[in-house]
């Protein structure tokens, strides 16, 4: 036996060799196809598949509760204290929250990852530091919480320089000074499935850090001011509370401290580790009997129904405990696209194996009349094929990591650091290595079975012709099942390309290249200081006599943002009410972006005490005030005590979202409906990068102490937001390419092909006097049939698929005629020219030598 193996692999080696063209192309295909599904596997090891980076994970398991109706998940930190004080069944119990803050470095302020955790975090997981110690349960105490930090290695490397003496030194977190007091080893990279932590601090300093130091920093900012520089008012109302900061503070001293401290937040994960000898079960059970207990005690408390808590224990192991509904999603959306890319290469090879078994068939006839047995013929075939497979996996790891860095390419480098090291690991080899196995059976099988029937007799004669048929048959059904298979992916690199043209003329239309944008939004990291009516006003007041600046505005949403809030409206003189999207803006918002307006803009008169006013777009005119002027009409809103509205302005559609068609659109001024969490808008005379620095000082001049961070132009948010959409397009670009190339050459072989089997056919008909543009039309025309059934078949599966790609298509419908209509026509005529080829050369035969064929 492992005679013959060694035999058959010398002569299979050998004959590759012997068809260098042969070899090339069934191992590039399988690269591709191969490589694409190890690419994504090891996508889908780092992000769903790895388990907590921790030594051991034996009784490790997610604590989530709810409800029947809310399946929830997260816990209040009251709750979470009593849950772990009260249960039997854990030897430790931990918490934890993934939460963005900032790093001060000198005069520079950047938002990294950092986890908020609880004292006992560390001793639960048993993770050691390579140096220094770990958070400890003193320091995460309520009432006097230390300001402590656990860096992680790649943090310590490349910020501190791997100091050793970094453990006792100070980092500036949202303003406040952490001392350094261990280093997490290499392998720990956090709870967070997909993210790398650079930072972790104790809960409760976290949650305190809001309440007191955003306070005390917003109170030494105020007094440091120059006395020339007029003093924003501390006492404007905001819209969300209609409070002052200083009566939030009360309010939220009266409820025991700061809301992330109490019961009126759930926002904490949970982790714990079963006692060895507690089963799962019984945890699960004591856990539900306990958060029921909470919920009877404090649940009136919340003003809320008491309701039965549902508990899950989840093993850390579990895929469901790091996946959500929208990754798994996304991971079959994946699974599909690569599916297809291997269908393709399997496709191809089938075809090429089987050209390659015709043309072996004396030889194949020769070996089983000397008395080789069929079985001995199928294992030397498919140990041939083996060798194949073998060599595109082989090449197709290696494609696997080119295409890796090509993806990371496409993430913005003040994001690619968050995301973990993807790289080649033993499973991803071990998974490759099976692929190529199963697919070396998938496309070596069937020819070897096919190959090894031969018909001795026929074939000794050269005739073969019913064995010819049937080979013809297969293979005209594989070039139909490429062509739509290619055609499918064509349509969907179309579709996100058709995205990408729409995306960019919907920045071209803002002059998107003179904007500047800076979030204004201290309370989302931590920081309790809030932006109010005369701070807003100030603000945009002096920013506009900078040099350099035409017009300054606040919003609270930005065009191509994924957020997009709603209000109700109500038609006056009518009973009906309809669900717009609604922005927040202030004035000279439409001059800003480059919005045509008619009526007139909202104005600083337009505040708290003024007649209510909004403006619309054409959208929302046209659908609710049809063939009639909508400025002057009156609506009635879902703000506070519902207010009558005059609406005083149209404004174009702005097409500067994921919607695929314009949707109603409402616009309020800031000063009558005021957020203090706004962005900020700056259009430039010339590069809006020049204009950072001043912005920043402007800021800092008029204090509250406002971390400035994460300037972008509206093209780099244009761009992220386009980002899936171009990674799509580049892809299913590349592999639709691909497919389109193999399926030519599928085309091209199968009319070479059939012009080589009907040589004497073809001769017999010029004899009779067929002429040469008849025999070109003949052989074309099956190249058309075959194109044709396949682009049918394929259009039916594009518009299948393309509707599971509408999240990422921007602008544009999925069922897009004009690239169903182009892609076909495209597809059509690539076929064509392939069968043109064959045609041409089968018209050149002298009707004399063929009918001496064979």
């Amino acid at each position: 036996m492992i005679t013959n193996i060694l035999r058959d692999l010398k002569y299979g080696i050998r004959l590759l060799f012997k068809n260098p063209g042969f070899t090339i192309v069934v191992v590039m295909s399988l690269a591709v196809g191969i490589g694409v599904n190890a690419t994504v596997f090891s996508l889908a090891d780092t992000f769903l598949l790895k388990t907590l980076p921790v030594a051991d994970t034996s009784g490790l398991v997610y604590y989530f509760e709810g409800t029947a109706e809310d399946p929830g998940g997260s816990v209040s930190y009251l709750n979470y204290i009593d849950y772990r004080d009260q249960n039997n069944v854990f030897s430790g119990l931990a918490s934890y929250s993934h939460q963005p803050i900032f790093l001060t470095t000198g005069a520079r302020t950047e938002r990294i990852s950092a986890e908020v955790v609880s004292g006992n975090y560390f001793t639960v997981l048993g993770v050691m530091p390579i140096t220094g110690r770990t958070i400890q349960v003193y320091d995460d105490q309520l009432a006097a919480p230390q300001l402590v930090a656990v860096i992680s290695q790649p943090f310590w490397k490349t910020r501190l320089n791997a100091d050793p003496q970094a453990i006792g030194q100070q980092i500036k977190l949202n303003s406040q000074s952490f001392t350094i007091v261990g280093v997490a080893p290499a392998s720990f990279s956090g709870t967070m499935s997909g993210l790398s932590t650079d930072v972790w601090v104790p809960l409760t300093a976290w949650a305190k850090v809001i309440e007191i130091g955003g306070e005390a920093q917003a109170a030494s900012a105020v007094a440091a001011k120059p006395a020339a520089s007029p003093s924003p008012a501390t006492t404007a109302q905001t819209a969300a509370t209609g409070t002052s900061d200083k009566d939030a503070a009360d309010e939220r001293k009266e409820k025991g401290g700061d809301t992330r401290t109490n019961r009126d937040h759930d926002w904490l994960t949970l982790i714990g580790r079963i006692k060895p000898d507690v089963t799962l079960d019984r945890a699960q059970a004591e856990m539900t009997a306990v958060a029921n207990r909470v919920e009877q005690t404090y649940g009136v408390q919340k003003d809320q129904k008491i309701e039965q808590k549902i508990v899950r224990l989840v093993p850390v192991n579990s895929l469901r405990a790091r996946a959500t509904n929208e990754s798994l999603t996304l991971a079959t959306l994946a699974l599909v696209g690569t599916f297809i890319v291997l269908s393709i290469a399997c496709i191809n090879v089938i075809s090429l194996v089987l050209s390659r078994a015709t043309v072996r068939r004396n030889e194949i006839a020769v070996r089983l009349a000397l008395g080789s047995s069929r079985s001995r013929l199928v294992q030397q075939l498919l140990t041939e094929n083996v060798l194949l497979a073998l060599l595109g996996g082989v090449a197709g790891l290696i494609s696997s990591i080119w295409a890796t860095r090509l993806l990371l390419a496409f993430i913005p480098p003040v994001y690619a650091r968050l995301v973990p090291d993807i790289g080649i690991d033993k499973w991803v080899v071990v998974f490759t290595f099976l692929m190529s196995l199963v697919t070396s059976m998938i496309f070596g099988l069937a020819p070897a079975l096919n190959a090894s029937k031969v018909d001795l007799t026929h074939t000794m004669k050269e005739s073969g012709g019913s064995s010819a048929r049937g080979k013809l048959r297969l293979r005209n059904l594989l070039v139909v099942l490429q062509i739509a298979v290619s055609l499918v992916m064509l349509v969907s690199a179309g579709l996100f390309f058709r995205s990408l043209i729409k995306g960019q003329a919907a920045g071209d239309n803002y002059k998107s290249e003179k904007l500047l944008l800076l979030p204004l939004a201290p309370r989302d990291f931590g920081y309790n200081n809030i932006i109010d009516k005369d701070y807003a006003r100030e603000l945009t007041d002096r920013l506009s006599r900078l040099p350099g600046v035409q017009s300054v505005t606040l919003a609270d949403n930005l065009p191509f943002d994924m957020a997009v809030s709603e209000s109700v409206v109500f038609i006056e003189g009518t009973e009906q009410k309809y669900n717009v999207s609604s922005s927040i803006v202030a004035p000279h918002y439409f001059d800003t972006f480059n919005i045509k307006l008619r009526g007139r803009d909202f104005t600083e008169r337009d505040d708290a005490s003024a007649p209510k006013v909004a403006i619309i777009n054409e959208t929302m005119a046209r659908l609710y005030w049809p063939n009639q002027d909508a400025i002057g009409k009156r609506i009635r809103t879902d703000f506070p005590q519902n207010p009558v509205v005059e609406i005083i302005g149209v404004v174009r559609d702005s097409k500067d979202n994921m919607a695929n068609e314009a949707r109603p659109d409402l616009y309020v001024p800031v000063y009558q409906k005021f957020r203090s969490e706004l962005n900020l808008i700056v259009r430039s005379s010339g590069n809006p990068t020049t204009l950072m620095d001043p912005i920043q000082r402007e800021i800092e001049v008029l204090g509250k102490a406002l971390p400035v961070y994460d300037f972008k132009t509206l093209d780099e948010l244009a761009a992220l937001q386009l980002l899936p959409t171009k990674m799509a397009a580049a892809l299913t670009g590349f592999f639709g390419l691909l497919g389109l190339i193999v399926a030519s050459i599928g085309v091209y072989g199968i009319a070479a092909y059939s012009f080589t089997q009907r040589t004497r056919e073809i001769g017999v008909r010029m004899a009779l006097g067929a002429q040469k543009g008849d025999i070109i039309k003949l052989i074309t025309k099956e190249g058309l049939t075959l194109s044709l059934i396949g682009i049918a078949i394929g259009n039916l599966g594009a518009f299948a698929v393309a509707q599971f790609l509408t999240s990422l298509l921007y602008g544009i419908s999925p069922a897009d005629p004009v690239t169903f209509g182009l892609i076909s026509l495209f597809l059509t005529l690539v076929v064509l020219a392939a069968s043109y080829i064959p045609a041409r050369n089968a018209a050149q035969v002298n009707p004399m030598e063929a009918l001496r064929y064979q």
